[in-house]
C-alpha cells in the first residue's frame, strides 16, 4: 500500500485512478464486512506510510469508529471497492473492528435500551 502508484497517475496527467484500479481489480474482500461494520484506526497500526486513498480511510476512522457505508459515502467510492480497501487495512493491522456495544454483560444492554427509548421519545416530541 505504498503511495507510489497513485502519484504515478497524477504525474502522468491521467487524473485519479479508476476505483477498481485502487484495489488491483479485486472485488471480493478478504474479511466479511457489512454496511454497518464499524472500524477504527488501530492503536498499534504500522508506521509504514499509506497510499493516499488508504490514508483517507485512516483519517476518517480516527479517533471515532466509522461504518463501512459511511466511508464509502465520504470517499465517493463504490461500496465493494471500499470493502476491499477496509479489509486490506484490517489484515495489515491498520484498522480494527471494535467490540459491539452490549457484548460485555447486561449493564451495557440496558444502557443501549435506555438510549433507544430516549431517541424514540425525542422523535415523538418532534411530531
Amino acid at each position: 500500500m505504498s503511495g507510489h502508484e497513485t502519484a504515478d497517475f497524477a504525474e502522468a496527467g491521467l487524473g485519479a485512478p479508476r476505483p477498481y484500479a485502487l484495489v488491483r481489480g479485486r472485488v471480493k474482500p478478504s474479511k466479511d464486512l457489512e454496511l454497518t461494520t464499524l472500524v477504527v484506526l488501530s492503536a498499534n497500526s504500522p508506521s509504514t506510510p499509506l497510499q493516499p486513498h488508504y490514508a483517507r480511510i485512516a483519517d476518517l476512522c480516527t479517533p471515532v469508529p466509522c461504518t463501512v457505508a459511511e466511508i464509502a459515502g465520504r470517499l465517493k467510492q463504490p461500496l465493494q471497492v471500499v470493502k476491499v480497501m477496509v479489509s486490506d487495512m484490517i489484515v495489515d493491522h491498520y484498522l480494527v473492528v471494535p467490540p459491539a456495544p452490549g457484548m460485555f454483560g447486561s449493564e451495557a444492554v440496558g444502557s443501549d435500551l435506555d438510549l433507544l427509548k430516549d431517541v424514540l421519545n425525542g422523535l415523538r416530541n418532534l411530531l
